[in-house]
């Protein structure tokens, strides 16, 4: 089988390789190529029980938001200095998607990297409205081109956490776990499978392309003391 990112695990069979390079994973090895990305899809299911057990919604997309255009996007007006918040248009059409917290802008003649900093989506006018840090450093006028950047700081907590998690069980099926010394080899995987997992668990990790939309009743809400 071929690894789908996000439909059929959060790695791929090179980065498993990457961990035990001590051992070879082919078509004849024990286990074997097919084998092992086996277990990365059972590992990719484990990760996702654990991310909805924590109130995430899983699988977890390979990046954040999804600004599209059909040609450039553009400053709709001008960005002046210490501005925070930018509206961006397509340079024909109109934009599509969304953005999310973490993911990046850059302006052109401008070096600074912005950060968005607040989830919004594409108006139906066809542009969307972003908040940004830092300020605006350089005055850009209106047309200026900008490059979008989506994050993808997730998927690559969760490639690491897959590729750990089946590396793990790699090690075991080939040398298994009465063999001496298979603890050494797996025991610095060990514990950076767990604290990356303590991690997702106590909420340390931000990941806003998994959260779960929250929205209150409508009508009146009255306090009731029990």
């Amino acid at each position: 089988m071929a690894i789908t990112l996000s439909t059929d695990g959060y790695c791929e069979l090179a980065d498993v390789q990457a961990l035990v390079q001590q051992y070879t994973i082919d078509s004849n090895s024990n286990p074997s190529s097919s084998q092992v990305e086996g277990f990365i899809s059972q590992d990719f299911g484990e990760i996702n029980a654990l991310l909805r057990a924590t109130g995430y919604a899983a699988p977890v997309a390979q990046q954040g938001g999804q600004l599209a255009s059909g040609g450039t996007i553009l400053l709709q007006d001008t960005a002046n200095l210490m501005d925070t918040v930018l509206t961006l248009k397509a340079n024909s059409g109109s934009l599509t998607g969304s953005v999310r917290r973490g993911d990046f802008l850059t302006i052109t003649g401008d070096a600074q990297r912005y950060m968005i900093t607040a989830d919004d989506i594409v108006n139906s006018d066809g542009q969307i409205t972003v908040e940004v840090t830092p300020f605006v450093e350089v005055k850009k006028a209106a047309d200026t081109a900008v490059t979008y950047t989506a994050a993808t700081d997730a998927a690559k907590i969760l490639k690491n956490l897959n590729a750990l998690m089946t590396a793990i069980r790699v090690q075991n099926s080939a040398y298994s776990s009465t063999a001496q010394g298979v603890e050494d080899l797996i025991d610095p995987l060990v514990v950076e499978r767990d604290r990356v997992i303590k991690n997702i668990q106590d909420g340390r990790y931000d990941i806003p392309s998994a959260e779960v939309e929250r929205t209150s009743g409508g009508g009146t809400m009255t306090l009731v003391r029990s």
